[in-house]
């Protein structure tokens, strides 16, 4: 690391107020100058600079979403032109690392920054950098910057990072139409699809739908929901998206924000511009983080700090604060889900937007081919941990009093069905619509014999979305709700997990 002592604090404050002025040769003098003198202090700002310059000035090549980029014109961000000339070479001179590609400088400095953000204290604190980072964006990217400027806070929420898009090029779905199987002959039968119920009725939102506009707001069967999907982390969660404000329920309308919070999106209410964590659906910034601190009486960190389940198969926060509940959801193909649910109803695909969906359809993009499945890509704030799992694992996610059990999809379809307990409550993982269903469980030891399960005193119980059915009667257990996603998506969030696998 260089040494942090060697620059007089306000001369680095000058140089980097220089940056937030709309004038490329001040920015370039101000960078030749922090390169020459190295300070580490600095790199977090540096880390903001270096990624919305390459991204603004390279809009063809790493706007999301991607859509957009083929435009007659394109579509690009609102943003004024912005150069910081040299900002690559200030970055190796407060820097041990040496990387100088323009192609990938960016994404590297972001990965080790991440890596070392708890080693670098940032000039000034915390609390300057943030106030730092929100002017820039507001000088040079005012919907990023209108958004980050929130008070109240979560501890750590100077460690958000913008993620090259914001709310002007992702339009959540607001009340779309629904159609049935019958019209349905857009999406075809391998084509990944977001299943769930609302009160008895089937659903299901292609994902290639979805992914440029990350979120759907519906109300259906009198019931508001959400379907939020967070396309960094391959994470969809299905949201009842009301709150209960001043003594009275109320829903909200969700949006997209653009940035990444502990390896989440952040998303935004409509209402109130708050700022939400989309993995634990709790606030992390602005009114909706008040009122939650003065519910909860906990500080308000955006983590979870345990939740149960109802009879409604919802899952819910028991922290008394205010948060989202969730549903089950369930990430599988077109074809599976309309075999167990041929009343399903899916999205028109006249959304009111002029997208290229097939885009989508078969998605090889740069969040798949980096994000998803590139073993040494780091997510923005997710630094590498010591776990029991692949980051990149895809894994349902069920929380419990102390943290979370997470059963990565793999082991459950080796060694189903997989057994486990929560918080003193025997529950079974299986396949369910070719993805993970985790439910309350019958006398074990228990079998699979086809779509049901044979308990240990002979009792065959039928596998369906919302719980397990006796076949010799009415009983049903409960489905467990939880969270689906890439397993990075969830370590961040809680200090206790066990990863279950089922192996011997």
């Amino acid at each position: 690391m260089a040494d942090t002592g060697r620059t007089d604090p306000e001369r680095l404050h000058e140089l980097l107020e220089r940056l937030l002025v709309k004038d490329v040769d001040a920015h370039e003098a101000a960078l030749a100058e922090l390169a020459e003198v190295g300070d580490e202090r600095v790199v977090p700002h540096l880390v903001e600079v270096i990624y919305l310059d390459t991204v603004a000035n390279g809009w063809e090549k790493y706007g999301f979403p991607e859509v957009f980029r083929e435009k007659e014109p394109p579509i690009p961000l609102t943003h004024p032109e912005v150069r910081w000339p040299g900002v690559i070479d200030a970055l190796r001179g407060v820097a041990d690392p040496d990387y100088d590609d323009p192609e990938s400088a960016w994404l590297k400095w972001e990965s080790w920054y991440t890596t070392h953000a708890d080693e670098i204290d940032p000039l000034g604190g915390t609390d300057a950098f943030l106030d730092w980072k929100t002017r820039f964006y507001r000088s040079y990217h005012p919907l990023v910057g209108h958004i980050l400027d929130q008070e109240p806070t979560v501890e750590d929420f100077h460690r958000i990072r913008w993620g090259s898009c914001d709310r002007s090029t992702l339009h959540p779905l607001n009340g779309p139409d629904w159609i049935g199987v019958g019209e349905a002959d857009y999406v075809e039968d391998d084509d990944l699809v977001y299943g769930f119920e609302v009160n008895g009725q089937a659903y299901a939102t292609p994902r290639f739908v979805v992914f440029p506009h990350e979120m759907v707001n519906a109300e259906l069967q009198g019931v508001p929901v959400c379907v939020s999907l967070c396309t960094m982390c391959n994470s969809p969660i299905l949201y009842d998206r009301r709150v209960e404000l001043d003594g009275e329920e109320r829903p909200l309308g969700f949006g997209s924000t653009g940035l990444i919070w502990r390896g989440n999106k952040a998303m935004y209410d409509e209402e109130t511009a708050s700022l939400w964590n989309q993995q634990t659906g709790r606030p992390i910034a602005g009114e909706m983080l008040e009122r939650h601190r003065s519910l909860a009486g906990d500080g308000g960190d955006g983590a979870d700090t345990g939740s149960g389940w109802g009879g409604d198969g919802r899952g819910r926060a028991d922290d008394g604060g205010v948060a989202l509940d969730f549903m089950p959801i369930t990430q599988t193909e077109w074809g599976e889900w309309v075999a167990d649910h041929p009343d399903t109803l899916t999205l028109s695909p006249d959304t009111g937007y002029d997208f290229d969906y097939d885009y989508y359809r078969d998605y090889q993009g740069f969040i798949k081919r980096h994000y998803w499945e590139n073993p040494r890509a780091i997510h923005p704030g997710v630094p590498p941990g010591e776990t029991d799992l692949d980051d990149k694992a895809y894994v349902y996610g069920v929380e419990t009093a102390d943290g979370v059990h997470a059963f990565p999809k793999e082991s459950v379809a080796e060694h189903e069905p997989v057994v486990d307990d929560l918080d003193g409550r025997d529950v079974v993982a299986v396949l369910e619509s070719g993805d993970v269903g985790v439910y309350e469980a019958p006398p074990l030891p228990v079998e699979r014999e086809g779509d049901h399960l044979v308990d240990a005193e002979g009792r065959r119980w039928r596998i369906a979305h919302d719980g397990l059915h006796a076949a010799d009667g009415d009983e049903r257990l409960e489905r467990v709700t939880g969270r689906h996603g890439l397993w990075l998506s969830f370590r961040p969030h809680y200090e206790e997990y066990r990863v279950v696998t089922g192996a011997a």
